[in-house]
């Protein structure tokens, strides 16, 4: 079985429409250059000058957030099951960033998180993902409006300050809470609030809860 994603043509504003199109496009060139065990498998697109679909693996254990929503608000991970989630997750992220030039993924979330049957993990959905120049972890990158989910983006992002591979390893700490609490990381801050708090250069952190593990 194959995932087929498609380019549709849609009534939205012209704006939206060539974002559309351009993330799209971007997906599939960055897909068809990076090969990786923890990264979803491209298997290729539409035979056109500019295509307009492209298929992957699929994937039989669905996203983690839905794994999540299938098991019930009691449910938890054992310590060892999250520990081996973040192992691949973190392999994915190695190979983008020890990419040459490195490559920023942007908007890691668990939705973006494909499991296998035997529950292994795989980074998906590379539309926003940026390729730095140059090749090293000084190289930046700088957006001029802030693209991505924002609670699990890293602060200067919503800033729309230069950044690197590091929001990456942000929100990564976001996606690792989630895995640990089933639970969005800054549930009781509004969008306002967050994006406020961090345009101030406020430290927005999750309070500490009795259901994390002990040994964390």
């Amino acid at each position: 079985a194959v995932v087929a994603k498609v380019l549709k043509g849609c009534s939205c504003a012209c704006k939206e429409r060539e974002r559309s199109r351009r993330d799209f496009l971007n997906e599939i060139r960055v897909l068809s250059r990076i090969h990786h065990p923890n990264l979803i498998h491209f298997l290729g697109a539409s035979a056109k000058e500019e295509p307009t679909l492209f298929l992957t693996e699929f994937m039989e254990g669905g996203n983690l957030q839905e794994f999540f929503e299938a098991k019930g608000r009691a449910w938890r991970p054992s310590l060892l099951l999250v520990l081996q989630w973040a192992r691949d997750l973190a392999r994915a992220l190695c190979c983008l960033h020890s990419h040459t030039p490195p490559i920023v993924h942007r908007d890691l979330k668990p939705c973006n998180l494909l499991l296998s049957a035997s529950g292994h993990l795989k980074l998906a959905d590379f539309g926003l993902s940026r390729v730095l120049g140059g090749g090293n972890e000084t190289s930046t990158y700088t957006m001029t409006g802030v693209t991505g989910t924002l609670r699990y983006m890293a602060p200067e992002v919503v800033r729309c300050e230069p950044y690197n591979q590091k929001v990456d390893i942000y929100s990564f700490s976001l996606v690792l809470w989630f895995m640990c609490t089933g639970e969005m990381p800054l549930r009781s801050c509004s969008h306002n609030d967050f994006v406020m708090a961090a345009r101030r250069k406020q430290r927005v952190r999750p309070p500490l809860s009795s259901i994390l593990y002990k040994p964390l």
